[in-house]
């Protein structure tokens, strides 16, 4: 009995999904983990896979800073963060992204300065109209600064005034559509997921 390398490979992609489902239903009846429908996959299998990531954008939204004197001494604390252009990171990232069409982005945390649910709010907004002009898929996570943060600021004038933060859940409501919406498996607790941009 002979089976062509074409017959060959589609028995093992049977076999492979069958696996990554048993797999799945395993891990479902795991304390805290949910599956979710497969979904039909954007990248097919057997095609290239590009990946870019980066790290640590610390976004500030614009409306929480006039950039005056309380910003200013913000600033000179020197943690290497750079609020003051982040609107010019993001506007770099999706030109830059724009020019080498990824398939997929993962942003890992920290995503906002220190928490605030505005930053969230329009990081969420520029990363999704970014998904859309560059058609690559945006994966974000938290980081330390991104949740229940007590350091979260507005900057106006001469004056600090405290703003409100992000609980885990407020966090996966606004970046639903930037991973979590289309996890295969979760982890509610810690925000992990998985997501399978491609059918490999």
């Amino acid at each position: 009995f002979f089976w062509s390398d074409r017959e060959m490979s589609r028995c093992h992609k049977m076999l492979r999904q069958y696996w990554i489902l048993s797999l799945l239903l395993v891990l479902s009846s795991c304390s805290g983990a949910k599956v979710v429908q497969i979904p039909l996959y954007r990248i097919q299998s057997g095609s290239d896979l590009t990946l870019i990531t980066t790290s640590d954008i610390h976004y500030l939204s614009e409306s929480l800073t006039d950039h005056g004197p309380a910003f200013s001494r913000f600033l000179s604390s020197g943690d290497g963060r750079l609020p003051g252009y982040s609107q010019a990171i993001i506007h770099a990232l999706g030109y830059d992204l724009g020019i080498r069409r990824p398939d997929v982005v993962i942003i890992s945390g920290d995503l906002s300065n220190n928490g605030e649910k505005r930053s969230h709010q329009d990081l969420a907004g520029q990363l999704q109209a970014i998904e859309e002009r560059t058609g690559a898929s945006v994966y974000v996570i938290p980081g330390n600064h991104d949740l229940q943060n007590p350091w979260a600021r507005t900057f106006h004038g001469s004056q600090q005034e405290p703003v409100d933060s992000v609980t885990p859940k407020a966090f996966r409501r606004i970046y639903s559509a930037l991973g979590y919406k289309e996890a295969v498996l979760e982890d509610k607790a810690s925000l992990t997921y998985l997501a399978a941009p491609s059918e490999d």
